[in-house]
Parts: structure tokens; C-alpha cells; sequence
């Protein structure tokens, strides 16, 4: 579970538990706090040694990748296949809004799709990206398991990740409806044989490792996804009734009876008694039973004894063998522009060698999830973007000449100025955040999705000064003759 769902002592304690038995704690999708990065030694080290990039791209920040070993994109989630994740507005504290860069009290969503990826190019050109922001981290895609995982598996190792999970329908979440996680899914021992089948047909096994996950709980469990093909075993339930889970179900109510999955302080510091003691004693049971089964199955070599006539074993460094040929031939890139901006300006500006009749805003410029994920800076768009104008996160401001169809969706934080005319199905899913809006045909309310944010004029003065201002820094990057019409009729423009 990530942060927020479950507390931040219980995220710390796991964390501590595995960093000193040198396994990998996943922060999940809810970002982890800058602070738990600086460590003095093992022993208390707070650092999740694996960060998620999920659909929500909650907490996705260059230093939150730059501060991992490894990174997973999740795809998919076992319990909830097919679903984006909710994190109730009760459990929105200060600081986890903080940390996810969204607003105190206000429900956050997680979309179902990542919608920069629509294709094995798409999901290539993500992990490419990630490698840049952390080249010596390890790239994992998490996968449902499911009918034809394997396909997906074989895909997913062409895209040169270098990690595959593979997610059962058991797993926990806290931020899943009660039928998504009873009737979706398969168990991860049907989708880690048909990956790992399907991999050594493809003459792709050697490329990628291949995890289990979802509800492992015993050393039997670990044997078997080890015989079917599993290099790594993921464990996150039964870590957490180590620590005293006592699966109430009541996850997302923020009532949690033994202060795991609650935000209310007082709750937690009455009723948790965690120790990262307490994971670490599970694992070493779960160890002791595997090497009991092995024993019984007469698995008798050790690996790191010497092997007699063996080759003398080398450090190839092939995680610094990246592939960084220089890319000749390009076409147009469609969408994804600035995804993921932490800081700095952006102009998307039309040439200056235009005929006279060209209008800019009626013209694209971006398309599909340009910005999806951004959390500060400035990006100048003189034309039209196209669809999916995603954005999350406080801090953010943008200016354009116009949006396709969803514009602003799951918008969390920032501002947003739109000079032009809006596609259908504005700020869907919006929960943070301020656009302002130039309502030219009039129809701008028929085309917003009213049901979780309001409309109303601009009549504030210090929302008046900040339009003018930000409106004319536009103009004078760009040259845009729309940003310069709407100035040169102030203040009159602004109460259209």
C-alpha cells in the first residue's frame, strides 16, 4: 500500500525492516517524503528503495527518481484490474497532500489507463525517459496476471524493461471496490508460468527478471512461484499483519482499530505497536520454511561456494550498457510533450514564416497528454493543444490559445489559463486547481464537466492583476496576437 493509504510510520517501519535485511521496500503510488532520503546508516534508513510511477503520478518528481534503485511503472494492480485507485478525501492529510502535491481534504483519483501510454512504443518511450532521470535505477513494469499476460510480458521485455511483476488477484489494496477485488483477476501462479513460457519461446527470458506478487505468505508459496519461474517474490499483506493487521476491511475508512491504515494521529499513536523487529522475524520464518522444503527435495548446492571448472564470475556492468545510439531519423512527437516538468519554462511556439491569413489557435501544437504529470514551471503554448491536457500538481502555471477534448483532466493543483475555445468533457475528474477560462462562443459550460468543480466570473481583483500580468509575460515570449488583442482591450476582455 502507499502512503496515505496506510500510515507514514507503518511506510517507515516496512522500510527500515527491509533495508536491514537488504530487501526492497515500494513506496506505492503516494511519493514518499524528501526527509526519509538522508540516512546515516542501515539500521534506521527510512529510504524505499523502490519508487512507483503510477496513472496518478502522485509525488513524481526528478528527485523522487533520482532517489531510487529501482522503478516501477505500474500498469495494473492484482485486486483491482482494470481500475484506477481512490483515495478518500479523510485521509488527505496535510501531509500527504504535501507529499502527493495535491490539496488537504479533496479525494484523489487515479485515472485506470496511464494515458501517455496506448502502445508497447508508448510504454518504450516512458521507460527510456525513466533511464534518463536515473540511469543506474532498474526499470520494472507491473502486470496483472491474466489470460494472455504473457503476450504482454514478451512486449514489455522489447521495450527494454528490465523487470516484470506480475500481480495476483489475491493482493491487497486499500483503494478498491469490494467486486473488483472478489470477481477480477487470476492467481499469480497462472500468470508467472504463462510469462515465463512464453518469455523462453520468445528467446526473452534472459532479458528480463520476473517477479511474483500477491498474497505470498509462507516459504511453500515462495518455492512454487520459484519452480514455475519467479526470480524475485513480492510480499505486502502478511508484512502488515506482522505488524498487526488484523484485516478489518475498513481500510478506507480511516478508522483502522490498530492505527495501520489511518491518518488520525491520535488513532495511530495509541493503537500501533509495530517494530521493524517484527517484519524482519516473519521473513527469517518464511526463509527457515523454504530451506526446509529445499532440504526435502535434496537441493543441496550452494551458489556461493565455488563452482569446480566454472568460469571466474565478472562484474560486466551491463546496467551501464545503455542504449544511447543517436536516433537519425525522427518524425513529429504527438503528445507527451513536457510530461513530468519539474521546473523551467516551455514555449510550443509556431514559426515566424507563417502566411498572414494563419491563425494559431485554430492550429495544433501538442497533442495527446502533453504536461500528464507536471508539477512546477511554465509552459507557453501559442497554439492549440490537443487532447488530454493533464496536469497535477500545486505550484504549476500554463498558458495556451486553446484545448482540445478533456482538458484539465484530473487536474489536482495550479493554474490554467485558456485564451480560446475548450473541447468536450473539461476538467473531468478535476480536484484541485484553478483554470481561468475566456468564454468566447459562450458555450464553455456545456462543454465542462460540472460535477466536481463550479463556475463563476472573474471579479477579484488580485485574480484580475494576475491574469494581466501572466497573460502579458505570454505575449512577450510568444508574439501571440490573441494574448495581444485580449491586452489591448483590458479590462473588458476579461469580464467575457
Amino acid at each position: 500500500m502507499s502512503l496515505g493509504s496506510i500510515s507514514k510510520e507503518t511506510h517507515e517501519t516496512l522500510a527500515i525492516s527491509m533495508n536491514q535485511i537488504g530487501g526492497k521496500s515500494n513506496t506505492g503510488e503516494g511519493g514518499e517524503s524528501a526527509e526519509r532520503w538522508q540516512y546515516t546508516d542501515n539500521l534506521n534508513n527510512k529510504r524505499s528503495a523502490i519508487k512507483q510511477v503510477a496513472s496518478g503520478r502522485f509525488g513524481v518528481t526528478i528527485a523522487y527518481l533520482a532517489n531510487a534503485d529501482e522503478i516501477q511503472i505500474k500498469m495494473a494492480q492484482g485486486a483491482k484490474p482494470g481500475e484506477g485507485g481512490e483515495l478518500p478525501g479523510h485521509k488527505v492529510s496535510e501531509e500527504i497532500a504535501a507529499v502527493r502535491h495535491s490539496t488537504p481534504g479533496v479525494g484523489l483519483i487515479s485515472p485506470p489507463p496511464h494515458h501517455d501510454i496506448y502502445s508497447i512504443e508508448d510504454l518504450a518511450e516512458l521507460i527510456y525517459d525513466l533511464k534518463c532521470a536515473n540511469p543506474t535505477a532498474r526499470i520494472s513494469v507491473k502486470l496483472v496476471s491474466e489470460v494472455g499476460v504473457g503476450i504482454v510480458s514478451s512486449g514489455v521485455a522489447k521495450a527494454k524493461a528490465e523487470h516484470i511483476t506480475i500481480s495476483g488477484h489475491d493482493g491487497g489494496t486499500g483503494a478498491s471496490s469490494w467486486t473488483g477485488i472478489k470477481g477480477a483477476g487470476l492467481p499469480w501462479e497462472l500468470g508467472i508460468a504463462e510469462t515465463h513460457q512464453t518469455l523462453v519461446l520468445n528467446d526473452l527470458r534472459s532479458h528480463v527478471i520476473l517477479q511474483a506478487d500477491g498474497q505470498l505468505r509462507t516459504g511453500f508459496d515462495v518455492m512454487v512461484a520459484a519452480l514455475l519461474g519467479a526470480d524475485e517474490f513480492g510480499f505486502s499483506t502478511t508484512p502488515l499483519i506482522a505488524l498487526g493487521c488484523t484485516m478489518m476491511r475498513k481500510c478506507h475508512l480511516n478508522t483502522c482499530p490498530v492505527g495501520i491504515a489511518t491518518q488520525v494521529r491520535s488513532c495511530f499513536a495509541e493503537k500501533f505497536s509495530g517494530l521493524p523487529e517484527h517484519v524482519i522475524n516473519y521473513f527469517f520464518f518464511v526463509a527457515e520454511e523454504l530451506r526446509t522444503y529445499m532440504a526435502r527435495l535434496h537441493s543441496l548446492r550452494n551458489p556461493l561456494l565455488p563452482v569446480i571448472g566454472g568460469s571466474i564470475l565478472h562484474d560486466f556492468q551491463l546496467e551501464k550498457r545503455l542504449d544511447v545510439k543517436m536516433i537519425e531519423k525522427y518524425n513529429e512527437v504527438w503528445g507527451s510533450g513536457n510530461k513530468g516538468i519539474k521546473w523551467g519554462r516551455s514555449n510550443f511556439m509556431s514559426s515566424k514564416d507563417m502566411p498572414p491569413h494563419f491563425r494559431s489557435e485554430l492550429n495544433v501544437i501538442a497533442g495527446n497528454a502533453c504536461l500528464y504529470g507536471a508539477t512546477s514551471g511554465k509552459p507557453f503554448s501559442q497554439e492549440l493543444l490537443l487532447r488530454d491536457l493533464l496536469f497535477g500538481i500545486l505550484g504549476f502555471l500554463a498558458i495556451n490559445e486553446g484545448v482540445g477534448d478533456h482538458g484539465c483532466e484530473y487536474m489536482t493543483g495550479g493554474k490554467v489559463i485558456v485564451l480560446g475555445l475548450t473541447g468536450r468533457n473539461f476538467a473531468a475528474g478535476m480536484s484541485g486547481g484553478i483554470a481561468f477560462v475566456l468564454n468566447k462562443n459562450g458555450q464553455f459550460e456545456s462543454q465542462c464537466n460540472t460535477d466536481t468543480v463550479d463556475l463563476m466570473p472573474v471579479t477579484e481583483d488580485e485574480d484580475i492583476s494576475f491574469l494581466q500580468n501572466f497573460i502579458t509575460e505570454f505575449w512577450e515570449k510568444t508574439g501571440s496576437e490573441v494574448a495581444k488583442s485580449i491586452l489591448d482591450s483590458w479590462p473588458s476582455s476579461i469580464r467575457s
